[in-house]
C-alpha cells in the first residue's frame, strides 16, 4: 500500500514574511500598509498551522514593520512641524 504524506502549505507564511521584510525596508507609509496585509496572511496562516514557524515570524515582522512605519511617520511629521516653524522664525527676522 501506498502511505499518503500530506504536505503543509506555508505559502501564505513565506508570504508575510516576504511582506515583512519589504515592509521594514520601505518603513513609511508603504510599511504599514505591507505589514497590515502581511500580518492577514501571518494569521491566515497560523489559524490553519498554529506551530508553522513561517507564520510566527512573518507576524513579528509585520507587527515591527507596522510600528516602525507608525513611529518614522510620526517623526516626519514632527519634524516638518519644527521645519515650518523656522521657517516662519526666519521669515519674520527678515522682515525686520
Amino acid at each position: 500500500m501506498k502511505e499518503v504524506t500530506s504536505k503543509v502549505d506555508n505559502s501564505c507564511g513565506v508570504v508575510s514574511v516576504v511582506l515583512g521584510i519589504i515592509g521594514i525596508l520601505f518603513s513609511s507609509l508603504g510599511g504599514v500598509i505591507l505589514g497590515v496585509v502581511g500580518l492577514v496572511f501571518g494569521i491566515k496562516q497560523k489559524k490553519y498551522t498554529p506551530q508553522n514557524k513561517w507564520a510566527i515570524a512573518g507576524i513579528i515582522l509585520n507587527i515591527i514593520s507596522i510600528v516602525l512605519g507608525i513611529l518614522l511617520f510620526i517623526l516626519a511629521l514632527y519634524l516638518a512641524s519644527y521645519l515650518f516653524s523656522s521657517l516662519t522664525n526666519l521669515e519674520s527676522l527678515a522682515k525686520g
